[in-house]
């Protein structure tokens, strides 16, 4: 039997004057982001979604998640997986995909480094697989602010078209 510790709830609002995953656009105006979390020591679940728009459709992204978080070597190392769903697009797109998350962190005074890389093997939409590398630096200020700034490169490959579709 498992013997998880007291659940630690989280809550968290995001507001962007443009949504972006994997270094793509998923808006063409603002994107909010709603997600909600419980932490059981070093496991968690979490679920979010957002808001989406194409040249014709708008609708949602939903994301429901388990992860990991370790400490090794001094560095913070993370692992997440969950499923992604869009819903309300009426275009014929791929609604579900698995997604993968593996981060590794390290502070060094105030400054914290950081290295991601999100992959999932057949994305929602018309993509195909899809994989994205981001690093960067974040400045703490003071407790619970920081200042960052990451750069990333994405990678996708388009789904194959079946003859006629």
């Amino acid at each position: 039997m498992f013997d998880l510790p007291p659940p630690d709830p989280s809550i968290q609002f995001e507001l962007a004057s443009i949504g972006i995953s994997k270094g793509l656009a998923q808006t063409r105006g603002p994107q909010v982001v709603a997600r909600a979390g419980l932490g059981f020591g070093k496991f968690s679940l979490e679920a979010s979604g957002k808001n989406i728009d194409g040249r014709r459709d708008a609708g949602i992204e939903s994301f429901f998640s388990a992860g990991v978080a370790t400490k090794a070597a001094g560095f913070d190392l993370s692992a997440r997986a969950g499923l992604k769903t869009v819903h309300g697009i009426t275009a014929q797109v791929d609604r579900h995909a698995l997604e993968m998350r593996v981060e590794a962190g390290r502070k060094f005074g105030a400054v914290r480094a950081i290295a991601t890389v999100l992959y999932s093997p057949d994305d929602t939409g018309s993509t195909g697989s899809a994989a994205f590398f981001e690093g960067g630096l974040a400045w703490e200020v003071r407790k619970g602010t920081r200042i960052g700034a990451r750069l990333g490169a994405p990678r996708t490959r388009p789904r194959a078209r079946l003859h006629g579709v």
